[in-house]
């Protein structure tokens, strides 16, 4: 769905909704340098500019940075 360019590894992240993951694709050959998985309902995706995280929202928000750091809970009364 959403896609987020990271200038430090020069990787392309896109989230994968269907299959409950962000891919990471090399910027110049375009192959598969790993997934993340992220839970249902992944919508958008954010690299920080240090490109050190990428934060994915979903039903149960996740930052993400190759490997999933901390599942954050959202107060009730956001959803």
């Amino acid at each position: 769905m959403y896609v987020s360019y990271i200038a430090k590894t020069h990787e392309i992240a896109i989230n994968d909704r269907s299959n409950q993951r962000v891919v990471f694709y090399d910027a110049n050959t375009f192959e598969v340098t790993s997934t993340v998985p992220t839970g249902q309902g992944s919508f958008h995706i954010w690299a920080n500019p240090f490109g050190t995280q990428l934060w994915v929202n979903n039903s149960s928000d996740d930052t993400v940075n190759k490997n999933v750091v901390t599942t954050v809970s959202m107060p009730t009364e956001f959803l």
